[in-house]
């Protein structure tokens, strides 16, 4: 499964519309996560609009250190990579752009939104020859939910 070129152009065109932020110098930080707003601009997410499917701009935060690597092998079981994190990411981007987080419930490993990027991450390692990811946060995913 390939991205097409106007999904492409589609993803790029909501990284302009929404003035994206990616930050990649956060090893000090601790965390990888996608949320509401932008570098300058704190948006409290709108749980109304987010149920209702409305897209949002973003702001992405990556810790690509080899502290935070580690600890996600021992969370999760499997090696992490750069592009294996942002892989994971990008998928809650895209899902925020399209308003798609309306199922998303913090139930960390039963979260239909964790489901889905560990499944896009899944697609990635499979073509990079890496071991599939099978848990989020310690727990087991429903294999089923990653088919």
């Amino acid at each position: 499964m390939c991205i097409s070129s106007a999904t492409f152009r589609t993803f790029v065109i909501h990284l302009i519309k929404y003035k994206d932020y990616i930050d990649v110098n956060q090893s000090e930080k601790g965390f990888n996560s996608v949320r509401p707003g932008s570098k300058n601009t704190t948006v409290r997410e709108d749980k109304a609009k987010r149920l209702a499917g409305e897209g949002m701009g973003t702001t992405t935060v990556y810790d690509f250190s080899d502290k935070k690597k580690a600890e996600l092998k021992a969370s999760i079981g499997v090696k992490e990579t750069d592009e294996s994190i942002v892989s994971h990411e990008l998928k809650h981007k895209h899902d925020f752009y399209q308003g798609k987080m309306a199922d998303r419930n913090g139930e960390g490993a039963n979260d239909p939104s964790e489901q889905t990027a560990v499944k896009n991450e899944n697609i990635w390692r499979k073509r990079n020859n890496m071991k599939e990811r099978t848990k989020y946060g310690g727990e087991e995913i429903d294999p089923f939910k990653l088919k």
